[in-house]
């Protein structure tokens, strides 16, 4: 259930991300922070939806898709991390397209570290309270982890972001279209 979740919440912007700004870039063009915004906007429409579907959907997918009733706690607990993932995504596409893979891999430490951590912290809390609070400390720990690392990701852009000086360009308009036309097949 969480896969397909978190392929509809980042929906292929992580290679609209990587793509469009690495274009800016070769073009010498600093609208890189415009083009991220824009990606941003269209990766949490996209994890919002997800969100959604899984926040409302849970009991339903809960009883008839996994036959397993208990499992609608933990799905509503999954679909908060979802938004954040897709702007993650958005972000380490960023960072790729300026070859700052290093920060990428940093997002993606600091992400199973934090799911590892607070997994480990909650399952210590409620590891004798049965195994559907152990299933909510599992993942709990998976959604934090995908907040963590959108935090973190953001903090990266803000120091990043200083070197880059935006410059309005009155083509901004037709960076959602291009962000549609590329990921939207991913």
């Amino acid at each position: 259930v969480y896969f397909p979740a978190c392929t509809v919440a980042s929906s292929g912007v992580y290679v609209a991300s990587t793509r469009l700004c690495s274009e800016a870039l070769a073009r010498s063009d600093r609208k890189i922070s415009s083009i991220l915004s824009r990606c941003l906007l269209y990766g949490l429409s996209f994890g919002l939806a997800a969100f959604l579907a899984l926040f409302f959907g849970a009991k339903a997918i809960a009883i008839h898709w996994l036959k397993y009733s208990d499992a609608e706690i933990p799905l509503k607990i999954l679909s908060f991390g979802l938004p954040f993932l897709s702007a993650a995504n958005a972000l380490q596409g960023f960072f790729l397209s300026l070859r700052k893979a290093s920060y990428s891999t940093v997002l993606q430490i600091v992400e199973d570290f934090s799911k590892i951590g607070v997994t480990i912290l909650l399952f210590g809390i409620f590891l004798d309270e049965g195994p559907l609070p152990a299933l909510c400390a599992m993942v709990a720990g998976m959604a934090i982890g995908e907040i963590v690392s959108c935090i973190f990701g953001y903090l990266l852009y803000r120091i990043k972001n200083q070197s880059l000086s935006p410059v309005t360009n009155k083509n901004m308009g037709r960076i959602f279209p291009e962000i549609l036309r590329i990921a939207l097949p991913c």
